[in-house]
């Protein structure tokens, strides 16, 4: 008995497509009607006759209606184009949604994984899940990320020291760069220590670098122990790996980049550990000049403001010359790097985790002579409360009450000083401790701002001018420096 076959549309795509392909024109009517013995089955039928009329009395009987004639049936090739045609765009569409997803897939899936930080356990599970319906995705975590199969750690007394490479690190900065041309581009550095339990002497201390005033940080590498390192072999991969490819430069995208380290970015201990010298506490602890502090109140200050000292140099740096240099330090291995010029001070820690918050602890100080009155903090508060209310996006974190100021973070404190503090503290706290303020203000405002806006007021075309606008800069934060002592009696 022969097997009956199915019409076209109960077919499968890849039965369809090969039904088609061994199609002839005896066939053409088997495959439209899926019925020998009823060739003309699709054919439009004619309309039912009429039921026969009721009785009625003896008129002239109506004349018929016309009847047109059926439409031709439609040719086995008109039949068979709209079937053509979807199966041509479900070939086109599956073979556009294969390509994309070979294409893109994995990529994505890894950019979802490094945003979102998802636990590895989790990313090898859903692999698992998509891995029939996407042959291309592997099926474990580490496959997907291309993380390394031999361990890179080593031992560095008295902790571990792991090294991801400053060629990686540089080129994941690169990639997060568009439109950059040719050339140098210019690096921060940064090292430093974070504890990352409460209950462990244990520290992390990693290597960061970042292209200047961008956001994107790159690891180099990374310590952890119980205690620093030398510093010495702490540093030497990263300088021997800096220093050849400032010299050769990176490939990348069929460019070369010669990385240059331009801004050396640490807080105060962590300099005096990279630089090998004493530290921020100590006599003559200044990195740029040689004066020499004293101990006045249980704490060191520097008074001789009107005494010009000697400055520090470059060379002095490299050779060791006196006791503020304990060795010399690792960094003088880098090419192109200066320990004047590329060595700034720290805005955050010195201006605002320093002075402002110094001054805001000596206004709670109640032995002082110039502190405030708790009725006058509470209005202080008070005001910072209301601007709260109107703080604009820009801001990382709107203003709260001076109850909290030992917790403030930095940009709090820099809020403060630049923008909320004048409105805050003005026909609150006396004229002194006002006029005090308004000079830190001012001189930080100026030191702050762009050239441009600082050589903007007045007629300072010339470097004459230039020279007033600086010194004026200058007699205002030895202002605010005396006002300091004499307020406070320190």
């Amino acid at each position: 008995m022969e097997r009956k076959k199915k019409a076209l549309f109960q077919l499968s795509t890849r039965h369809r497509r090969q039904r088609l392909n061994d199609l002839t024109s005896n066939d053409w009517d088997i495959i439209i009607t899926g019925n020998e013995e009823q060739p003309h089955s699709l054919q439009a039928q004619e309309p039912p006759s009429p039921p026969p009329p009721s009785p009625s009395p003896p008129l002239s009987p109506p004349p018929p209606p016309p009847v047109s004639p059926p439409p031709p049936p439609p040719s086995p090739q008109e039949q068979l184009s709209p079937l053509l045609e979807q199966q041509q765009y479900e070939d086109l569409t599956e073979s556009n949604l294969s390509v994309e997803s070979n294409v893109t897939l994995t990529t994505q899936l890894q950019s979802f994984v490094k945003s979102h930080n998802v636990d590895c356990r989790a990313v090898t599970d859903l692999l698992k899940i998509l891995k029939p319906y996407h042959n291309e995705l592997p099926l474990d975590y580490r496959t997907l990320m291309k993380t390394p199969r031999q361990s890179v750690i080593q031992e560095m007394h008295p902790g571990q020291y792991i090294h991801f490479g400053f060629k990686s690190a540089f080129i994941a900065l690169l990639e997060k760069e568009e439109g950059r041309n040719l050339g140098t581009v210019k690096l921060d550095l940064n090292v430093d220590g974070l504890p990352l339990f409460k209950s462990s002497k244990d520290s992390l201390w990693p290597i960061l670098i970042s292209i200047v005033s961008k956001q994107p940080v790159a690891v180099v590498g990374g310590y952890y122990g119980p205690s620093k390192p030398n510093v010495h072999v702490y540093l030497q991969k990263f300088i021997d790996e800096y220093n050849h490819f400032n010299t050769h430069g990176i490939e990348f995208r069929e460019k070369t980049y010669f990385p240059v380290i331009d801004i050396l970015c640490c807080d105060a201990p962590a300099k005096c550990y990279v630089l090998c010298v004493k530290g921020h506490t100590g006599y003559s602890s200044c990195i740029k000049c040689k004066t020499e502090g004293i101990y006045k109140n249980n704490r060191l200050c520097f008074p001789d403001l009107e005494v010009t000292s000697p400055l520090r140099s470059d060379e002095e740096y490299r050779s060791n010359v006196d006791d503020f240099h304990n060795a010399i330090s690792p960094l003088a291995q880098l090419n192109q790097f200066n320990f004047i010029d590329n060595i700034p001070f720290d805005y955050m820690h010195l201006v605002c985790l320093g002075i402002m918050k110094k001054l805001i602890l000596l206004w709670h100080q109640s032995k002082l002579p110039c502190s405030l009155q708790p009725r006058k903090i509470l209005e202080i508060s008070q005001n910072l409360e209301i601007y709260r209310k109107f703080c604009p996006s820009e801001f990382a974190r709107k203003p709260r009450s001076l109850d909290y100021f030992k917790i403030w973070k930095a940009t709090e404190y820099r809020q403060f000083l630049l923008y909320t503090g004048f409105g805050a503290l003005e026909n609150i706290v006396t004229h002194e401790i006002f006029q005090s303020f308004l000079g830190f203000l001012i001189s930080m405002r100026i030191f702050t701002s762009d050239d441009s806006d600082l050589y903007s007021y007045g007629n300072l075309a010339t470097p004459k001018g230039q020279v007033m606008n600086y010194a004026l800069y200058i007699i205002i934060v030895r202002f605010f420096v005396c006002c300091f002592v004499l307020l406070f009696c320190l």
